[in-house]
């Protein structure tokens, strides 16, 4: 994960220069969650014996460092995810049937899979949440992340 556009294209210049149909997508979060996203992650106060838990990637990028998406991206939809600690996790990732959750909320995604409405994606993330004690690991906290395909260099 890259904080800024220009460190993703100068990873790709770099380590990607073989691989011309990989794309850098920007993820980011809708103003109204950010702040009970950023209190979900505030860590836990230290106790003796016991190291502090830093932020993750994705919470210093979201919480600490947000900026709004650089200009010239096309934006491809929304992505339900969860933030589990130290990486996202999708549906599908977790082996839940993502098309059923659209039927039940009536979506129909992108030509991307992607969702186009931003309140569509949150009734995504509600079911997905409604759902939870029906799955192994009971997983709550999904979110509607907005993805953003930028050019490569």
């Amino acid at each position: 994960m890259f904080f800024t556009l220009e460190a993703a294209q100068a990873a790709a210049r770099r380590m990607l220069g073989n691989a011309p149909d990989l794309d850098i997508w920007g993820v980011g979060l809708h103003r109204s969650l950010l702040s009970s996203y950023c209190e979900a992650f505030e860590p836990e106060p230290s106790t003796p014996r016991r190291a502090p838990m830093g932020a993750g990637t994705a919470e210093i990028g979201v919480c600490f460092r947000s900026l709004p998406f650089v200009e010239g991206g096309e934006v491809l939809g929304h992505e339900i995810l969860v933030d589990d600690t130290s990486w996202f996790d999708s549906p599908e990732s977790q082996h839940l049937d993502e098309s059923a959750i659209f039927r039940a909320v009536g979506v129909v995604p992108n030509e991307d899979g992607l969702i186009d409405s931003f309140d569509e994606a949150l009734a995504c993330c509600d079911e997905l949440d409604s759902r939870a004690s029906d799955t192994q690991h009971e997983m709550t906290g999904w979110l509607s992340w907005l993805v953003v395909r930028y050019p490569r260099p």
